[in-house]
């Protein structure tokens, strides 16, 4: 907006600068004006020639011959004034076309000035659906800065004409945390908390965003989302490892190190989480204190994904589903076509929790859903229930926009109901 002023305003003043120049030149009268001055020296010579007359000094010819010119000369000036004035008064014309320049110079600014953003707008709602598909599953092909701007451009147009949908905003919300714009971000946090308060995504990422601040007052309220997330859940390791490292990068390394303590308690001693997360704290606390003066410093404790990636937890084992997918007879599956199976919640976000897509395979299939298809951190396998895994025969690998050929939707699950098995038949729309 600023740049927008900038430019019209130098923009106008370029084109002002001629008029400007033409109204400098009129002469603005002081005193008495020159039509005044002229009848009074008309006036005064007229007297002097009556004198001349009555002293004898002239004839009456001469007389009445000088009065004549005096008159004419006056009448000659006259006309010469006025019509000076009226050439003056064609400025005011100038100045409606100055007032006209103006105009088209603003909206020539605001049309040029826009149309790269506008062209941006336009290339990002026809990109959408394959960026969306590449951020779904990135591969060996995952989305530059400049690609996932596009996407949180569509995103948010989508958002602003469909604004119920809780898990765009907390999409859009954590493009905008990747990116550091922490207003924006709480902004959309904030939007899907209205429309699911119960939501522990979107409670961990306002929670993060809120601490990201560095604000003390928006530091204590972070706090106070995760004690009341884990008031329900006192053993949920989401919540934990999430506060335990947003709370040490905000500073708060004594509240950091309390809820990793509290990981260790529920982690089996024999998990390679359990032993990461006791050597990260071990090196972090003999850092504070200067036990370890030639440790090598650590900004910020080592990621629990390699541990967890290794990790075989009874958690990890139990969040398994089998699941079988066929075909009734007599359908056609195009052989270009790609089978989609996810888990998504019955009543809540559309995006899926976990889900795998290939290209269409030989049916029957048998394959497994776990927390390790996750598409989003702390929305894997169960975050949401009840749930239910479906299988579908789609014409491109992106659930979200691709319309189904065919499809299979299973029985409601819970968490608890893991590991288990799920047979699906493909039916015909």
């Amino acid at each position: 907006m600023t740049l927008f002023w900038i430019g019209a305003v130098l923009i106008s003043a370029i084109v002002a600068l001629p008029f400007i120049f033409v109204a400098s030149r009129r002469s603005a009268a002081s005193g008495v004006s020159q039509l005044e001055l002229n009848r009074h020296v008309f006036e005064q010579r007229q007297l002097e020639i009556k004198q001349q007359f009555e002293r004898g000094e002239i004839t009456e010819d001469e007389f009445q011959q000088l009065n004549l010119e005096l008159q004419t000369n006056l009448l000659d000036d006259t006309e010469q004034m006025t019509s000076n004035a009226n050439g003056n008064g064609a400025v005011w014309p100038m100045w409606g076309l100055f007032g006209l320049g103006v105009i088209a110079a603003v909206i020539m600014y605001v049309l040029m000035g826009n149309q790269n953003k506008v062209e941006q707008w336009q290339q990002s709602l026809e990109q959408m659906p394959a960026l969306a598909e590449r951020l779904m599953q990135p591969g060996d092909n995952p989305l530059s800065n400049e690609e996932l701007e596009l996407f949180a451009l569509a995103l948010r147009t989508n958002l602003n004409e469909k604004g119920d949908d809780a898990m765009g905003w907390l999409l859009f919300g954590r493009i905008q945390l990747s990116f550091g714009r922490l207003n924006e971000a709480t902004e959309a946090f904030v939007n899907a908390l209205h429309l699911q308060p119960d939501n522990k995504a979107a409670n961990l990422s306002y929670a993060k965003a809120l601490a990201m601040s560095g604000e003390p007052a928006k530091i204590n309220y972070a706090k106070s989302i995760y004690q009341r997330l884990l008031a329900t859940s006192p053993s949920d390791l989401d919540v934990l490892s999430e506060q335990a490292f947003t709370l040490f990068e905000a500073g708060e390394r004594s509240a950091a190190f309390a809820a990793w303590q509290r990981m260790l308690e529920i982690i089996p001693a024999d998990s390679p989480r359990h032993k990461q997360i006791a050597q990260t704290l071990t090196m972090l606390k003999s850092q504070q204190h200067g036990m370890n003066p030639h440790a090598q410093p650590a900004a910020e404790p080592v990621s629990e994904q390699a541990a967890v990636a290794a990790e075989t937890t009874d958690e990890a084992t139990d969040l398994v589903i089998d699941v079988t997918v066929s075909a009734e007879q007599g359908i056609d599956i195009p052989a270009d076509s790609f089978l989609v199976v996810y888990a998504r919640a019955v009543q809540g976000p559309p995006m899926p929790m976990a889900v795998k897509r290939m290209p269409m395979p030989s049916l029957p299939l048998t394959l497994q859903l776990t927390s390790a298809d996750a598409m989003m951190e702390n929305y894997a396998l169960g975050a949401v229930e009840p749930f239910e895994v479906v299988a579908r025969v789609v014409k491109g690998a992106n659930v979200a926009t691709a319309d189904a050929l065919f499809e299979a939707v299973g029985s409601q699950l819970h968490k608890q109901d893991l590991p288990t098995q799920v047979n699906l038949t493909l039916q015909g729309q």
